[in-house]
């Protein structure tokens, strides 16, 4: 740190005054150069700094004391630079295109009554109208990062999960209290585990929405990170034609617009999967507790759900016919 400055290149040293300043120290924090920035601590940080984010703290220290330039951000570590994760995925991808390539050959057979062996159309013409869906790239996404999905999908369930139960525990707290209030003879005992239940369920919803979020919001960009480059790629192999179709202004658009949404939908999606269970436990919970009068709430409940999804797929459609018209008028 021999050659630290005030002032780096474009980074601009700007201190800050904030409301607890004064009990800091009043020595300014230098601006790193390029060989003295850090490497990004979390994976060699043991088990408490992760799960309280501790490992954050150099950083929001002089964040709070100074303004944060880019020399004072980490450098990725190889697990989580794009290269690894556009690698992966292209390794995968190459490897279901086969895959697929080979069942739509298999399902042209079929269809003739013929086998890939005796097929009396040749690969190529067969494969004149493969085209790959949706469904087939989410496959290769998930498969490229399923570690990260399968652990952003059990944080969001549990964090769901331990909002939809806490009432419940909350509810037998708040009752044994009243009856020690009136003076019916219960076991301090109970009152300590309803507490210590309470608490404990506060705590896991609440690292487990942190840490939801922080990996959802790592995977968003890992995706938008890989689509990116993948596009951009692309990009630069198209060929006249192809041109035409797909303008700069064209692939633009989809870096900025379409990618962004990709990235909300990677870190929300766990949401809209994981929040099921919730609404079983609160519908097992009003049977138990209302009884049959519960099942006419429920039926207007998912009445109207039903008329809003309605009303968000019109949205949608409409919104799918402006997004043609916005593409054509930027073109």
């Amino acid at each position: 740190m021999e050659h630290l400055s005030l002032e780096v290149a474009d980074n601009e040293y700007q201190p800050q005054k904030r409301l607890f300043s004064f009990l800091l120290p009043k020595k300014d924090v230098p601006i790193p150069d390029e060989q003295d920035r850090k490497l990004f601590p979390l994976r060699d940080a043991n088990f408490l700094s992760r799960l309280y984010f501790v490992w954050l703290l150099p950083l929001m220290n002089i964040g709070y004391r100074r303004t944060l330039t880019p020399a004072d951000l980490y450098i990725l570590t190889d697990d989580l630079k794009v290269e690894t994760s556009a690698a992966r995925f292209k390794s995968i991808y190459a490897e279901k295109l086969i895959y697929y390539k080979n069942l739509h050959l298999l399902e042209k057979c079929q269809a003739r009554n013929q086998t890939p062996e005796t097929s009396t159309v040749s690969p190529d013409d067969d494969l004149q109208d493969f085209k790959l869906t949706k469904f087939n790239m989410f496959a290769v996404l998930l498969r490229t990062f399923k570690r990260e999905a399968v652990a952003i999908q059990l944080l969001a369930i549990i964090a769901l999960v331990a909002i939809a139960v806490t009432p419940l525990l909350t509810k037998e707290l708040i009752k044994f209290v009243q009856k020690r209030a009136f003076g019916v003879p219960t076991s301090i005992g109970v009152g300590i585990g309803y507490s210590i239940g309470v608490t404990a369920l506060m705590l896991f919803q609440s690292l487990a929405i942190n840490h939801f979020f922080f990996m959802g919001t790592a995977l968003g960009v890992k995706v938008r990170s890989v689509f990116t480059a993948e596009l951009l790629e692309k990009s630069f192999k198209l060929t006249p034609e192809t041109k035409h179709k797909f303008p700069v202004s064209k692939i633009t658009s989809m870096m900025a617009t379409d990618l962004s949404r990709i990235e909300l939908a990677v870190y929300l999606q766990p949401v809209l999967l994981g929040v099921i269970i919730p609404i079983i436990i609160a519908v097992a919970i009003l049977i138990i507790n209302i009884g049959v009068s519960a099942v006419i709430g429920l039926a207007i409940f998912f009445f109207f759900l039903g008329l809003l999804g309605f009303a968000v797929k019109e949205l949608f459609s409409k919104r799918e016919v402006v997004a043609v018209l916005t593409d054509k008028r930027v073109n």
